[in-house]
């Protein structure tokens, strides 16, 4: 059929995202953020915020024209769109790059010692004189090849988890933050400050990047807003609220009910919120008829609907 045929249905799908559509921001842990995308001349006027992600608020106007499926990288001031191929958890090549503190940037390593010079006193340098005098009587014991670097197995069986492989401390982060420090370039300093990264396997590498990522440099996807998506997160956010509908019992539901195009439907769903009322609109396509069945003076499907981004003929069927 083509798609130009009526002038009142558009392509429900759109690849890309439009001024007023409504989206999810999806994360690495699973979490769901529902956003609208508003113009800038727009959100000055609106009541609401457009998108808020760790009770933080971001403008939404650069994201309209991305396609979906962009990641997006979280800093304190917007939302940073990421180049096409990128993933919500970076790979060990993307973050850890700079395994060094020398390849590190200048500003991230002038902050570090900075830091370390700040913190350090008498007492923590008889310390390390004592333990450097401690190893060097140990390597006079040692063949000469231990005076090139030891090769450990890719495996944890030398790790011993005393929270001592990681030369950063929290002062250090602190300082890397009140900088205004990219995450990405935070999540390489703790890998190149970590003694223990090079030997990890690369399950642990990946597990290790994610926990740093999601705490320094969080990713969202923007997902488009379909009815398994929009169950989906709000069976996350609250199962209660929807009935504990899961996205499976609704696609059973509308199949089972056989609904299509031109057919006349009778709907009361006040207890999922309006998710099969909005599904049946998008799945006739505006041809037929939907009569929602409420309680009360105002139906309850009004806000999902409206978050469902259907065109001007699926909105009057």
């Amino acid at each position: 059929m083509d798609p130009n045929a009526s002038p009142l249905i558009n392509d429900p799908l759109p690849p890309l995202v439009r001024e007023n559509d409504h989206f999810l921001l999806l994360f690495a842990d699973n979490r769901h953020v529902f956003a609208q995308a508003i113009p800038k001349w727009q959100s000055s006027k609106m009541k609401n915020n457009p998108c808020k992600v760790n009770k933080r608020t971001y403008s939404t106007h650069h994201l309209i024209g991305l396609p979906y499926g962009t990641v997006l990288e979280v800093t304190k001031e917007r939302l940073v769109p990421l180049e096409e191929g990128a993933d919500l958890v970076p790979s060990v090549e993307e973050v850890g790059g700079l395994l060094s503190l020398e390849k590190t940037s200048d500003a991230v390593a002038a902050t570090i010692d900075a830091t370390r010079e700040g913190a350090n006193d008498g007492s923590k340098h008889n310390k390390d004189e004592t333990n450097t005098n401690t190893l060097h009587s140990d390597n006079d014991n040692d063949n000469d090849n231990h005076n090139h670097k030891p090769v450990f197995s890719t495996d944890n069986r030398h790790f011993t988890d005393d929270n001592t492989s990681q030369s950063l401390t929290l002062t250090h982060i602190t300082h890397l933050q009140r900088a205004q420090t990219p995450g990405r370039e935070i999540v390489a300093a703790l890998i190149s400050n970590s003694s223990t990264f090079r030997s990890k396997t690369a399950f642990s590498q990946a597990k290790y990047i994610s926990k740093k990522q999601q705490k320094h440099m969080p990713r969202c996807r923007i997902v488009r807003m379909t009815p398994s998506a929009l169950c989906r997160a709000m069976f996350l956010k609250d199962a209660r609220k929807i009935s504990n509908l899961r996205e499976d019992t609704l696609g059973w539901i509308m199949s089972a009910a056989n609904v299509h195009a031109g057919q006349r439907v009778l709907v009361m769903d006040g207890a999922v919120q309006g998710l099969v009322v909005a599904s049946c609109a998008r799945k006739m396509g505006g041809y037929g008829k939907i009569a929602g069945v409420f309680e009360g003076q105002q139906p309850s499907y009004l806000d999902v609907v409206a978050r469902m981004n259907l065109s001007l003929g699926e909105r009057y069927v």
